[in-house]
């Protein structure tokens, strides 16, 4: 039936010839298809920087965007020379999208107006991505002349024009380029993923939705998720990347807490249950002493700890609203009070087990409200915590602080330290 391994033609036979008495019998029909080597993309080899350096030159000769995408000419470019990993022809494919990055699969897990003006709508997209956006678009004689173009296609050819010229050559050779694509046609909008390996590879990551309002709060609900994946997609590009760890699940970072860059800790929920939770990282974390802490309501629960890599540790705890100790500046001398009793009572109990907290400033206390309004005191940092008279200080220290006497870089905690900075903050806080 086969003439060689990848052409059909016509069959030599038909089956009532070959077979006899098939009345009221069922038969299987095995038909040829194409060899599923022939669906390897040639491009699969070592040479990734010189297939993707021929690519560029031979798209940089193609036309514009509008015209590529054009039924005919597409015909001609893309079925001949396949130099877009776009899927179709059939055996036109790539690797993966989101093995290439995150950001990708992120939005398709958070992906479970009808248009007055194309500049509204720029304008719009401009705002949810910070205005780092680049709009591209078709040139007018394209759209009248009733270009007949798949506007997926149209929106691949200008991510792979755009980025094939020369003035992106360095650019090219130092990252993969990951992008979405936005796509319009009317009201209607298609989001891509991109990136530019050997050569631009594009997939949908929805399918086309309309941005017309209906009385109908799914469909609304549906967009907000695009836009919001969208939009979290493009923050993620800040924040740590490891993003699924054992007994938690996949983590959604939402922002950092707070703007000094030592203050490793980030403010994100787990992909699943949306529980909001706080990520930290550090050079070193004490389980026993949180997990105490936590049993008297005086730290938040723990839900991972990491061993360390590349010099850090990944810890997980539950969210809670509030504020560090030295952001309040409206509090009454009562509040105050309860706020350094809970703290005192946190570290006397780390010291019944022989537990130094170590670095008890102000800004290693949290301050929460309670579902009564009275304000609490919680300790969220133990990364110095340590056994007394037994662990060190880190390195490096703050010598503008104040500390205690014999509190030293690779000196032996003490509890008395402790004592030293809670007079500190009764002290500083706390009226005759």
């Amino acid at each position: 039936m086969l003439n060689d391994k990848n052409k059909l033609r016509t069959p030599k036979y038909k089956v009532k010839e070959i077979f006899s008495n098939l009345e009221d019998e069922n038969i299987c029909v095995v038909s040829g298809v194409p060899d599923i080597e022939h669906s390897k993309r040639q491009y699969l080899g070592n040479n990734y920087e010189e297939e993707q350096s021929r690519n560029v030159k031979k798209i940089q000769e193609y036309p514009s965007p509008s015209s590529f995408a054009n039924i005919n000419n597409f015909r001609e470019y893309q079925i001949k020379d396949q130099e877009f990993l776009i899927y179709h022809p059939f055996n036109c494919i790539g690797i993966p999208l989101i093995l290439y990055n995150s950001s990708f699969a992120n939005s398709r897990q958070t992906l479970t107006i009808r248009k007055a003006r194309q500049q509204e709508f720029n304008q719009m997209l401009q705002e949810l991505f910070d205005g780092n956006v680049i709009i591209l678009k078709s040139d007018d004689n394209a759209w009248n002349d009733g270009c007949q173009c798949d506007p997926t296609t149209q929106a691949a050819a200008f991510y792979a024009k755009f980025y094939a010229h020369e003035s992106h050559e360095q650019a090219l050779k130092m990252c993969n380029l990951p992008c979405f694509i936005i796509g319009l046609a009317g009201p209607w909008i298609c989001v891509l993923g991109a990136v530019y390996v050997e050569k631009p590879l594009i997939e949908p990551l929805t399918g086309f939705e309309p941005l017309i309002f209906i009385n109908d709060r799914i469909h609304l609900e549906k967009i907000a998720r695009l836009f919001m994946a969208l939009r979290m997609g493009y923050l993620q590009r800040f924040l740590p990347y490891i993003r699924k760890v054992k007994d938690v699940g996949s983590i959604v970072y939402k922002e950092k807490l707070f703007k000094d860059p030592l203050t490793l800790l980030w403010k994100a929920e787990t992909a699943d249950s949306r529980q909001k939770i706080i990520v930290k990282f550090s050079h070193k974390y004490h389980k026993i002493a949180h997990q105490m802490c936590f049993e008297i309501g005086k730290a938040p629960e723990l839900f991972y700890i990491s061993n360390t890599h590349n010099g850090f540790c990944m810890i997980i705890m539950g969210y809670v609203e509030g504020q560090r100790l030295c952001d309040c500046d409206d509090l009454d001398n009562s509040e105050y009070k309860k706020i350094i009793d809970d703290v005192e009572k946190a570290i006397l109990h780390l010291h019944s087990k022989d537990i130094v907290f170590a670095d008890l400033r102000e800004c290693n206390i949290f301050v929460i409200k309670d579902e009564s309004g009275n304000y609490n005191g919680m300790l969220l940092d133990f990364d110095w915590a340590g056994k007394d008279n037994v662990e060190c200080y880190p390195s490096f220290m703050n010598h503008e602080i104040d500390w205690p006497k014999g509190a030293e870089d690779k000196e032996k905690l003490k509890k008395e330290h402790d004592i030293y900075w809670l007079k500190v903050l009764k002290n500083m806080y706390l009226k005759n």
